[in-house]
């Protein structure tokens, strides 16, 4: 059950930039588990992109101003680069990947490959702030845990 809550509790991360403290928080608690506890936010804040970059036209709708910026930019142009930003989005977060995800059906014609690189960015970026933790967790002392977070699992 506490992956479930974990896992919508990751559809929103990017937005409310809570996913890697939280993720943080729970390898310290449970540091066998720190790769789940990675793939699971992966995932959820994939899930979350996903529905903003296939809602996003929708929501350019209610902002004309950007909507026409973006159609006016030939994005043929930035062929290349445009993969090299969907990584650099996934693993460093610039640009905003929850930006590039709502602007996306404008910027990508074709949803795959931007789901790929981001995905790649995204586990690479979580494998990490998950797996330190878990090297360093001997140096903690994890009495200062809070009890509500270890009982989580």
């Amino acid at each position: 059950m506490s992956f479930v809550i974990l896992y919508a509790l990751s559809i929103v991360s990017p937005v409310l930039a809570i996913g890697e403290p939280v993720c943080i928080a729970l390898c310290l608690a449970k540091p066998s588990l720190w790769w789940l506890i990675a793939l699971i936010i992966t995932l959820g804040q994939m899930t979350g992109f996903a529905v903003l970059f296939f809602t996003g036209d929708r929501l350019l709708k209610y902002l004309p101003k950007l909507d026409k910026k973006l159609r006016s930019i030939d994005f043929e142009r930035y062929q290349k680069s445009r993969t090299v930003a969907t990584f650099s989005a996934g693993l460093f977060g610039l640009p905003p990947a929850t930006a590039m995800s709502a602007a996306g059906p404008v910027v990508f014609h074709h949803p795959l490959p931007y789901f790929i690189f981001l995905f790649l960015g995204r586990s690479i970026r979580f494998w990490v702030v998950a797996g330190l933790p878990s090297l360093f967790v001997d140096r903690f002392d994890l009495n200062l845990t809070p009890a509500w977070l270890t009982d989580f699992f």
